[in-house]
């Protein structure tokens, strides 16, 4: 890379002032851009006399100096008007230009080459091209340079153009004898080579049997190809040593050779046969090499076989090895294992498939891991003093045994005295004795002590240990002793045999005093609170001399707080500061001209914060366009606002465009505008607008509230447009031609494609044509062109039509002459006859005779492949359409183009046959059908008592036999023995067999409903049933313990139905010698009820009713036994008195003197209803309540009642001892005065 480096110094733009006397409004002449080079800076010069400035760049002098790439505009204002002007400036940098390594590209993906676009900037490359990208075409040297004005710069990149590799080996050969041959590609190959050998050239030799390939790489991608070579031999055929199959598939024989004949031990022609059966086979092959043999022996395989055993108990920490045996098989454990064995250690059902390629076989089987027995006593027992406690040894499986030192067998044992025991605990898998001592444990004595206040955290203890104590406090901790961090209630519940105890204390934790409190401030005279936390143990002393926990302060300064409490002394200090409101003015609404600008400013108002209308949260915010503008400030009292409208008023001018008008005519100038309020032509008029007639410049003065601007407007007087000829319609064989209207002054040209330059190429044939217009009118003119080159061949060499039809030659090439065969003369031939037909076209470039043959084709209307029918495998099917010939197109659904194809797959077959008439299509169903391989499903059981198992053959056989001689499709089978069935597919049969194993109802027996004493155990043996059983708190195993009361089933089912037994198991429990005390009143009985209990009753007098009843007070005993024993039990009955009277008075006196001047009734029992009804003499209710408590002043509907006597009815009722008793009052109420 190389470039030219230049300095561009710092120059200047001048402004042309011109010195008119009657045109003093300022004047602007700049370019439209400049550039320059990084480093450097240019001046740019807008000077006028006695004008003000006002450049983009919020400059106001005559001119400035710019170092940076960007669009400057200045306007410049004097008392004649305003006049502005833009330019764009571009600062260049020295560039890097880099077209990259030299590489290969592929054509196919239309590469290029980019540099970098820069305004300001030229490119040129190695073809004269000036854009800053180029295509590649082809291979070469690319270079380009590029120059601004920091200087020319430049790269120069080799490409290599790739095409796609077209890579192709021929066909598979065979070679007589060994030597030497060779594989090649083409030599304009271009990429990397790679053959499968590691030869990197365009060709190789190859002189062993083998299939080889070759990789080209290259820009575009990879391509390969493969070719099979075989030097002949008798080994070449390769048709295998042993192939191994299952019983009912076939085998595929192949012969490893194409090119030459067949011949195979079955007589099949073919290169591959498929067998079903075993046995040996043989093919002869001969082609111009020779004859060659080759022998396979084809074995059964059968199903894979799989015994994984009984289930089985393993001891805890022993492995078990599963082998699922069948070696050569897949294997797929439910463990994800895919190994033949597997070894397993815990608990569960392990199932295995194993397939040979034959089927999958499955057997499971079910490991049960039995834990060793352990010592679950520990070192002591506890019992509560006068207690005892029953010892648990544990639950350890099948095979599970227990034998006490004193010759006792269960799982519990009770003890009552404290000495030392053991026991031996064994099962299937161990045995072990366990050595404990029982302890006799008594109530425990403590206390948490007082309820306490203290600094920080407290250990409350129990002073007990954990031995035989268990824990469990309020806050969930489960030890002796627990700690705590903060103010609450506390408690502790102790569990131990004796029972549970429990104790409570109360704990306050004091903390240091919390006084952190922030500064604050008093907004206009507002006082404020200052506080510290509230705690009723801490002393607070304020520097004011308060000492209460919170003050008002109304005045600034420092405010200190002292506090403290038993913990701790702090103090704390808080700043007071005064706010007051904001005041402030925007000032009023305001109208200014351009290029002024307004300057809103309310930074030193001291506000904490403020936000603009715009958004912007500065102080100062400049104004340069018209609207509505507000400002929120904000501080401690609250926010303040103020607005203002600001109208920007633009200066008149420019709005007047140059005129032209045709000769004769004239022109109005009209400068109107809103804002406008004088106007001052040249002319000395004084209106918005004038009529010219005269060519020339006009300018006029506009008056605004902004001052005085000038405005100029260049009149131009159009001639009529005269005639013009583009010339008469041509035609000519190659090249262009210039079009050109001729040179009107003023006047316009528009193209038939819309573009305007005055002359315009025509290099290809169309019509041309063109509008020139001014403002007295338009013109127009159209050529045709024509650019034949010299004739061409355009009928082709064989046309074929439907017959019937109609077809029309077009020989083309317009301006030529045309001869056909028949002595016609037009561009176009019709004719509905096959034949030879030619033309002879000759026009100003050439002279050819084009040739044609058209042939006629008829309707494909018989196209049948016939019905859907069935092969046997091995079978070939030639399907044909009846059409062979040419001029016709032909698709098969398997891609085949021929008029026939051979199957010998199941399959819908179909085929579209298409000339110039039309297309027909059929299609055709062919089933290959196999060996009918089935399955009658596994050997299974079937019932010997009314047994029934359906057996189901495959569908759509053509026969079907049944061992029992039936011919059905299914058979149902009613007794066990060994069952097949052999089917027939009209090509092959098939025999599958089952064997149904006899088998009995279950029988189960969990014995009589029955009665233990709590603390013994039943064990239920539903007998030895062989199958899986069903409990009903799904309990697995053979034996299962029954320790509390409870309906216990079990359940198994086979082929003959679901069979089941059910026991009832109660458990009963030794009777205190407490007595029963019972309370009856003195009109009843006390009833002693054992009716629907385990119990027989022996009373004292020898009575054994289960139900008696006692009107007397006394003890009553009797002797009450269960399967626990039997006990003394003392029943002792109480009689009480169960009345309620009520106390009702006969008469009172209402009269307002304040001695019984109320209807009140007393009584000394608890009421569960009342209801009273007081009647006159007439029998009608003239008062009712259901108050007991009622105070009845003898008023009804606020009259007084008269003197009488009257009837009241109580009706009421009472509960004694859970019993509802009721009573009726029915007296006479006098009413006396």
């Amino acid at each position: 890379m190389f470039r030219i480096i230049t300095f561009c110094l710092s120059f200047v733009l001048a402004a042309v002032n011109l010195q008119a006397e009657d045109f003093c409004v300022p004047v602007i002449n700049w370019s439209k851009s400049v550039s320059f080079c990084q480093g450097n800076s240019i001046t740019l010069n807008a000077y006028n006399p006695n004008s003000t400035y006002i450049w983009s760049t919020n400059a106001n002098t005559s001119s400035i100096s710019v170092n940076t790439s960007g669009t400057y505009w200045v306007t410049v204002t004097n008392s004649c008007g305003s006049t502005s002007d833009t330019i764009d400036v571009y600062v260049d940098q020295a560039l890097n230009i880099s077209l990259g390594a030299d590489r290969a590209v592929c054509a196919s993906s239309n590469p290029k080459l980019t540099v970098p676009y820069s305004p300001a900037t030229t490119y040129k490359w190695q073809d004269n091209s000036t854009s800053n990208e180029i295509n590649i075409t082809q291979s070469g040297k690319y270079y380009v340079k590029v120059t601004n004005s920091c200087g020319t710069y430049s790269d120069t990149v080799n490409i290599t153009l790739h095409n796609p590799a077209v890579i192709n080996l021929g066909p598979d050969k065979n070679y007589c004898a060994p030597g030497s041959h060779t594989l090649s590609i083409p030599n304009n190959t271009n990429g990397n080579v790679l053959w499968s050998n590691g030869s990197k050239g365009k060709s190789i030799s190859v002189n062993s049997s083998g299939t080889y390939w070759v990789k080209v790489t290259n820009s575009c991608g990879t391509y390969s190809d493969t070719a099979k070579i075989t030097f002949m031999s008798g080994s070449a055929l390769n048709v295998g040593d042993t192939i191994s199959k299952c019983d009912n598939v076939t085998a595929n024989l192949v012969a490893n050779v194409t090119g030459g004949t067949y011949l195979w031990s079955t007589n099949a022609t073919t290169r591959n046969i498929i067998v079903a059966n075993p046995g040996t086979y043989w093919v002869r092959y001969t082609d111009n090499c020779g004859t060659y043999y080759d022998t396979v022996y084809v074995v059964n395989l059968g199903m894979a076989s799989v015994d994984l055993g009984s289930d089985t108990l393993i001891c805890d920490g022993e492995q078990i090895e599963l082998d699922a045996g069948s070696s050569g098989s897949f294997y797929m454990w439910n463990t994800g294992a895919q190994t033949r064995k597997i070894t397993v250690d815990s608990t569960g059902t392990y199932y295995v498939s194993s397939n040979n390629g034959c089927g999958p076989v499955w057997d499971t089987i079910n490991v049960e891991v039995l834990n060793l027995p352990l010592d679950t006593i520990g070192d002591s027992a506890f019992f509560c003093v006068g207690g005892y406690i029953d010892v648990n040894a544990g639950l350890w499986g099948y095979g599970s045994y227990y034998y006490w030192d004193d010759g006792a067998s269960g799982r519990f044992h009770r003890y009552s005295t404290p000495g030392a025991h053991w026991v031996d605990v064994g099962n299937y898998c161990d045995t072990i004795r366990v050595n404990f001592y029982v302890k006799e444990m008594l109530h425990v004595p403590f206390d948490l002590g007082n309820d306490t206040a203290l600094c920080g955290p407290l250990l409350l203890e129990t002073g007990l240990s954990g031995i035989r104590n268990r824990f469990f406090w309020s806050d969930g901790t489960d030890e002796a002793q627990t700690q705590v961090t903060a103010s609450d209630i506390y408690w502790v519940e102790i569990t131990n045999a004796c029972g549970v105890y429990t104790d409570t204390i109360k704990v306050e934790i004091l903390f240091p005093p919390q006084i952190d409190a922030p500064n604050k401030i008093i907004c206009n005279g507002t006082p404020v609170v200052l506080e510290a936390m509230p705690d009723t143990l801490t002393v607070y002393q304020w520097n004011t001399g308060s000492t209460s926990q919170s003050i008002v302060a109304d005045t600034a300064g420092w405010y200190k707080l002292y506090a403290y409490n038993k913990c701790d002394t702090v103090r704390d200090s808080v700043l007071i500061r005064e706010q007051s409101d904001i005041v402030f003015d925007l000032g009023n609404d305001t109208v200014f001209c351009e290029p002024h600008q307004l300057v809103l400013n309310v930074g030193n108002l001291g506000a904490d914060s403020l936000r603009w209308s715009t958004g912007s949260k500065n102080g100062v915010l400049p104004i340069s366009t018209s609207g509505t503008y507000w400002v929120t400030l904000y501080n401690s009292c609250g926010e303040y606002k103020d607005t203002i409208n600001v109208q920007i008023l633009s200066r008149p001018g420019g709005r007047v465009a140059d005129k032209a008008f045709c000769i004769g005519d004239t022109a109005v100038l009209n400068a109107y505008e809103p804002m406008v309020t004088a106007y001052r032509w040249n002319t000395g008029a004084t209106s918005s607008s004038i009529i010219v007639d005269t060519t020339g410049w006009y300018y006029v003065d506009l008056q605004s509230a902004c001052g005085w601007t000038r405005d100029s407007i260049h009149v131009q007087v159009d001639e009529p447009i005269p005639p013009f000829d583009l010339g008469n319609d041509t035609i000519f064989c190659k090249g262009f031609i210039w079009l050109d209207p001729g040179y009107i002054p003023g006047a316009t040209y528009t193209w038939q494609d819309f573009t305007n330059s005055r002359q315009h190429i025509a290099s290809s044939s169309g019509k041309y044509y063109v509008t020139v217009s001014n403002t007295c009118d338009s013109r127009s003119d159209t050529i045709n062109v024509l650019i034949t080159g010299p004739p061409v061949y355009v009928l082709g060499d064989t046309v074929r039509f439907c017959t019937g039809s109609t077809l029309t030659l077009n020989a083309q090439n317009p301006g030529s002459t045309y001869l056909w065969n028949d002595g016609s003369t037009s561009q176009q031939l019709s004719t509905d006859s096959t034949g030879l037909y030619w033309v002879t076209i000759e026009n100003l470039c050439g002279k050819l005779t084009d040739t044609v043959q058209l042939i006629t084709d008829k309707p494909l209307d018989s196209l049948e492949l016939g019905n859907d029918t069935s092969i046997c495998r091995g079978e070939v099917l030639t399907l044909k359409t009846g059409y062979p010939g040419s001029g016709i197109t032909t698709l098969w659904s398997t891609g085949a183009t021929g008029s026939q194809i051979q199957v010998n797959q199941t399959g819908d077959y179909w085929v579209v046959i298409s000339n110039t008439c039309g297309s027909w299509e059929d299609t055709i169903h062919v089933e290959v059908l196999d060996i009918p391989v089935y399955s009658l499903g596994p050997d299974t059981v079937i019932c010997a008592i009314d047994g029934r198992v359906d057996l189901f053959g495959p569908p759509n056989m053509v026969t079907y036999q049944w061992s029992s001689g039936a011919s059905s499709q299914n058979f149902t089978a009613t007794k066990a023995g060994t069952y097949w069935l052999t089917v027939n597919n009209g090509c092959f049969s098939y025999t599958d067999s089952i064997f149904l194993k006899e088998e009995y109802p279950i029988d189960i027996d969990l014995g009589p409903d029955t009665v233990l004493c709590f603390g013994e155990s039943l064990f239920l043996t539903p007998g030895n049933v062989g199958y899986k059983l069903h409990w009903n708190n799904n309990f697995r195993g053979s034996v299962k313990e029954v320790t509390r009361s409870g309906e216990h089933w079990v359940w198994a089912k086979n082929s003959c139905g679901l069979f089941s037994d059910t026991i009832q198991v109660w458990f009963d429990l030794p009777v205190d010698a407490y007595p029963i005390d019972t309370t009856v009143c003195d009109d009843d009985e006390a009833v002693f009820d054992f009716t629907g209990t385990r119990f027989t009753v022996e009373w004292f007098d020898g009575s054994r009713e289960l139900v008696r009843s006692f009107a007397e007070e006394g003890i009553y005993s009797a002797l009450l036994t269960n399967t626990c024993g039997t006990f003394p039990k003392d029943f002792e009955v109480n009689i009480v008195d169960c009345d309620c009277p009520l106390y009702v008075p006969n008469t009172f006196t209402p009269d307002g003197d304040g001695v019984n001047d109320e209807f009140l009734i007393g009584y000394d029992c608890q009421l569960t209803s009342f209801e009273i009804r007081i009647f006159n003499r007439w029998g009608e209710v003239i008062y009712e309540s259901d108050d007991s408590l009622l105070r009845w002043d003898g008023v009804i509907d606020g009259k007084p009642l008269p003197i009488g006597v009257y009837i009241y009815i109580i009706d009421y009722s009472w509960s004694v001892y859970d019993e509802t008793h009721r009573a009726q009052i029915k007296e006479v109420l006098f009413i006396i005065k």
